[in-house]
């Protein structure tokens, strides 16, 4: 059992009954907002596992209700929630989904699709599929006006890195992926894939492959604003 002692605004001190250490703990999109700031840095009792953590946070912030669409991260990779942390880690828990080398890249500038599809062009490469992710105007039955995506970006960069190496391993293809951040409207473009392939068949089934993959595992989030307010997407009514 742990109990919080005094603490600087960006330091919390849980004094414990084991093995001091120190963990990293970083916000994004609605815990951010819930909890007011968007790093800590936690003095805690070891062992100590990512639920045990999550749990000692939950006695100062309001993130009980979000742990079922949460997903729990150490060191930027995914891990189980039984996972037993170690001084220095950095912690991170994901809401779902929603810089770089030239293939796989966050800005958050316009996107210009023709520059992604030349990544992947090749006087080899009889077909080249672009997808264009774009910013719509409704939502499960409410109008969005505009969206704000939010990432963690050190992360997303390594999640898009696996996903494009992963998409080359399975098909012959050549892939780009570039995403944009920060607040977009009704009609901007937010993602871009290009796949570049000898044959169509395999250029489509990694394009569609890509993104749907990315949904899953990029720690990129999306608060929809309209008529009705604001909501951060996949985190219930």
């Amino acid at each position: 059992m742990a109990h919080l002692g005094n603490a600087s605004p960006s330091v919390k001190k849980f004094v414990p009954f084991g093995v001091e250490m120190i963990v990293h703990v970083k916000f994004f999109a609605v815990l951010k907002e819930k909890a007011g700031v968007d790093s800590l840095e936690l003095d805690v009792a070891g062992p100590i596992t990512l639920d045990d953590l999550f749990s000692l946070l939950c006695r100062e912030y309001p993130f009980e209700s979000l742990k079922p669409y949460l997903r729990g991260s150490r060191n930027l990779e995914f891990v189980g929630w039984e996972t037993e942390l170690a001084d220095g880690d950095e912690v991170a828990f994901i809401p779902p989904v929603s810089g770089g080398s030239a293939m796989v890249h966050i800005q958050d500038q316009t996107l210009e699709p023709l520059d992604v599809r030349a990544l992947v062009s090749s006087p080899t490469h009889g077909a080249v599929v672009t997808f264009e992710g774009v910013v719509r105007n409704h939502n499960e039955g409410h109008e969005v006006d505009t969206l704000l995506y939010e990432v963690y970006e050190e992360m997303a960069l390594s999640e898009l890195a696996k996903t494009r190496a992963e998409a080359e391993t399975r098909w012959p293809v050549k892939v780009a992926i570039h995403h944009r951040v920060g607040l977009m409207h009704v009609g901007d473009i937010a993602v871009v894939i290009a796949v570049g392939s000898p044959h169509r068949k395999e250029a489509f089934e990694a394009a569609e492959w890509v993104i749907d993959h990315l949904k899953q595992v990029a720690p990129i989030w999306k608060k929809e604003t309209g008529p009705d307010g604001a909501t951060w997407v996949g985190l219930g009514p």
